[in-house]
């Protein structure tokens, strides 16, 4: 992890000294998705000289997605080429992921990827500055492997394990303005050196206020019993991504984040409560279930 966070902070310093953008923050729009449902919405590739391609069908949905090609006949082990490139000096997707995503109550970023690398790839999202220093790297830990649309995930929070480097500065200063939004890969071992174009797709970039997005799959019940702490409630959700944070509110308030087990399962307790009816519900889903505590 070391040796990954000082490969990081190098990339990042030499990024700053060669891509500069606008100082002005403006306001994120949240929620947004971008589809690419009509072209590349201005997201540039690894040199940052050309909009990235683009196919009308192909997504995780069938739909539109935009891809691009690395070959890596110069890279060595441990470079981290940035691939996919949302930045404000592009207006990239007309600016709706610039801004102080920290009042404008960003709590999540999520993105779908695609490769045909020979063997599975570690991505990393970076959010910085409008001049690209400093900035926050993220990285998405369970390896991408290849030809499978795979959704990546990272809670925006300062204590998100995922955040390896703030690049000498800190949570509040990095995401108080953010102008870039940066997707990549670490190379791994036996890629370096490869004389070989390999696509590297992305879909549905997303900012989201509500903690995480659902599958659709999950399932969410409750119960209520009398301990010796008083009544308590029990929220359980199955179906869960394994590995995902996930936020289980009590009445809409008293939330617990919790990871979901490999078994795709999550348990969150509330005690000390009195005799009534409860709800507990699941963080940027639709979905809730009924406790009711009997005298």
């Amino acid at each position: 992890m070391m040796k990954y966070q000082s490969l990081l902070w190098q990339w990042a310093v030499c990024a700053a000294c060669a891509i500069t953008g606008a100082t002005a923050a403006v306001a994120a729009e949240v929620p947004f998705t971008e589809d690419f449902n009509n072209d590349s919405a201005n997201w540039y590739n690894n040199p940052g000289n050309a909009p990235l391609e683009w196919s009308g069908s192909g997504g995780p949905d069938g739909g539109a997605h935009v891809y691009t090609t690395f070959n890596f006949v110069n890279a060595r082990e441990g470079d981290i080429p940035a691939l996919f490139r949302a930045q404000d000096e592009f207006n990239s997707s007309g600016g709706a992921f610039e801004g102080n995503w920290i009042t404008d109550g960003v709590e999540v970023f999520t993105a779908f990827v695609r490769h045909d690398a020979p063997a599975p790839a570690t991505f990393f999202t970076r959010f910085s500055q409008p001049a690209n220093f400093p900035g926050g790297v993220a990285i998405v830990f369970q390896p991408v492997p290849p030809g499978t649309w795979t959704k990546i995930e990272i809670p925006i929070r300062a204590d998100n394990p995922q955040f390896v480097t703030f690049e000498g500065s800190d949570f509040e200063t990095v995401f108080s303005n953010i102008g870039h939004v940066q997707i990549g890969i670490q190379v791994s071992k036996g890629l370096e050196g490869i004389n070989d174009d390999f696509f590297f797709d992305l879909d549905k970039p997303t900012i989201d206020g509500q903690g995480r997005s659902c599958s659709g799959e999950e399932k969410l019940k409750a119960r209520c019993a009398r301990k010796n702490c008083g009544y308590r409630v029990v929220g359980k959700l199955s179906r869960a991504e394994p590995g995902s944070e996930v936020t289980l509110l009590l009445d809409g308030g008293n939330e617990q984040t919790v990871r979901v087990k490999n078994s795709g399962k999550a348990k969150v307790k509330w005690c000390g409560l009195e005799a009534g009816s409860y709800e507990v519900s699941l963080r940027g889903c639709d979905l809730a279930a009924e406790a009711v505590c009997r005298r």
